[in-house]
């Protein structure tokens, strides 16, 4: 009876508001998953006669969009945030418009010097041009006296070079912390 009505009204609720948070283009998330997608189903037709053929649609009235912006993608060797939780790839879509994102660079990389570090989702459902994460570099370590330096060209971060003494000399400064292979910090 009714009880039995009004459960079959609960699950309808409940699916059409699934139906609902599906999206268009979904992303693969930093869970190696995809959010959900949508499902295809057949149109209802409109009250009345049928349309003669090649006759325009008929419009369905206005729907309201509200302003929401897509995932946003991390840059390169970098994480954003977004609710207080890091995501590697993208975040999931649907971050409302003034809500903004946080981008972190990975290790022995920094934030460029154009675009935001909080990129916003404005208005027009766009998000604000963000900063991207490029390679930390060190300079030619410079000679050794009465050693050779394995290279003297520009290293990224986290490289190592091998500092080597000549025939007659031995190294001197490890008991301070000196390295032969010093990395580029």
């Amino acid at each position: 009876g009714r009880a039995e009505l009004l459960s079959r009204l609960k699950s309808g609720l409940r699916r059409k508001q699934a139906e609902q948070k599906r999206k268009k283009d979904p992303i693969c998330l930093d869970s190696g998953r995809f959010e959900k997608g949508i499902l295809c189903r057949k149109k209802p037709l409109p009250p009345g006669p049928p349309p003669p053929a090649g006759a325009p649609p008929v419009p369905r009235g206005m729907y309201i969009v509200p302003l929401v912006c897509p995932s946003y993608i991390a840059p390169d060797h970098g994480s954003v945030w977004y609710a207080g939780r890091e995501y590697r790839i993208a975040t999931a879509s649907g971050a409302k418009a003034t809500e903004q994102v946080r981008i972190t660079c990975h290790q022995h990389f920094r934030p460029s010097e154009i675009g935001s570090s909080e990129p916003r989702c404005r208005r027009d459902g766009q998000w604000e041009v963000g900063k991207t994460c490029e390679p930390v570099y060190c300079a030619d370590y410079g000679n050794v006296q009465f050693g050779f330096v394995s290279t003297h060209d520009y290293v990224r971060a986290g490289t190592r070079i091998k500092i080597t003494c000549h025939e007659w000399y031995k190294p001197a400064g490890m008991e301070h912390g000196g390295r032969d292979d010093p990395m580029c910090l």
